[in-house]
Formats: C-alpha cells, structure tokens, sequence
C-alpha cells in the first residue's frame, strides 16, 4: 500500500505466519514431543537406583551455579508459560474461560512475560559463563555417545562432571537458543 511503512509490513506478515504455519505445525510439535516422553516413560518406566543410597553427600555444583541454573529454569518456565498461553489460548483457552478472564489472563502474562525476560537473558549469559569450562568435548565423549549413555546395552560410560547428553543440551539448548530467544525476545521488545 502506498505510505505504509516497512514495518508495517513486516508486522503483517509475521500475524500472518504466527497465526498460520507457527500455530499450526507448533501445536503439533508440542503435541508429539509430549506424547513421545509419555511413550518413553511407558516403556522405560520410572527410573531407579541399582544400589540403596549410601547417605553420603558430594556437592556436584556450588551455591552461585545452583542460585544461576534455578534463576534460569524459574524464569524459562514462566517465558514458556505465559508464551503459550499468549499463543495458543486464543485457541485452547479462550473457549473454556470466556472472554473477561481470557483478557485479563492474557494482559497479565504479557507483563510477567516482559518483566521476566531480561531477568532470563541475564540469568543465561551468566548461566553461559560459567558452565562453559566444563562443557566441551573430550576423549571418551564418542564412546558414551555410542552407547547412549548406557541406554544401549545396559554399561555405564563415565562421562566426567557432564555428559556429552548435557553438553549438547548446554550447546542447542542454553547457548544457541537461549540466545536466539533472547536477541527476537529484544527485538519485539523494542521493535524500533
């Protein structure tokens, strides 16, 4: 349309993408995922202990990096949270609670979800700095990988303080979308 700024533009076309593809082929991931950890848990049943506890404590993680990962886990939850109910109540909640309580509940989810969020970002670059010493490759990380930490053919592989497991999730999970979903969390904060 003539006079109709870039962003405007842009802004059309990203309602047109949430409210199509995003919606969607989101729901159905969310939807799978869940039902593959239900599958699993199914299978697998609850984990349990091969020996009784012995009572004796080793403190795997100081209190500042129990303090980093609880202020990252907290604030994730609350993001994930109130991001799916901004996404997808419309659909899912908005039917059952009615207009008035879906309004209020959607205005205070986007306030926590903008008042949360640098708390996360800060949390997860502090996060980042100080796991990222002990999450890099090493030897014996391909033979634990092999084995799927023990879930093919029952032996255990040490893994030292992480596991290659956790190590990936530390690479995709924390550091690369951790910092995507905080660089677009910044930028639809403050668009201009």
């Amino acid at each position: 349309f003539p006079g109709q700024s870039a962003f405007a533009t842009a802004g059309e076309a990203w309602r047109n993408f949430r409210n199509g593809p995003l919606i969607f082929y989101g729901g159905w991931l969310l939807i799978i995922v869940a039902a593959a950890i239900l599958v699993y848990y199914l299978v697998k049943g609850a984990l349990k202990l091969k020996q009784a506890p012995t009572g004796r404590l080793i403190e795997r993680f100081n209190s500042l990096e129990r303090i980093t990962h609880w202020s990252v886990a907290i604030s994730f939850v609350i993001m994930a949270l109130t991001g799916l109910t901004i996404t997808f109540g419309k659909f899912v909640l908005l039917p059952v609670i009615g207009y008035t309580l879906f309004a209020w509940l959607t205005a205070l989810c986007k306030n926590l979800h903008n008042f949360v969020g640098p708390f996360f970002i800060l949390s997860t670059l502090l996060m980042i700095v100080l796991y990222i010493k002990d999450n890099f490759w090493r030897a014996g990380d391909g033979k634990w990988l092999a084995k799927a930490g023990g879930m093919l053919g029952g032996e255990e592989v040490p893994s030292g303080r992480f596991n290659p497991g956790e190590k990936g999730w530390f690479w995709i999970g924390v550091v690369l979308l951790g910092v995507i979903m905080s660089v677009t969390g910044l930028i639809m904060l403050f668009p201009n």
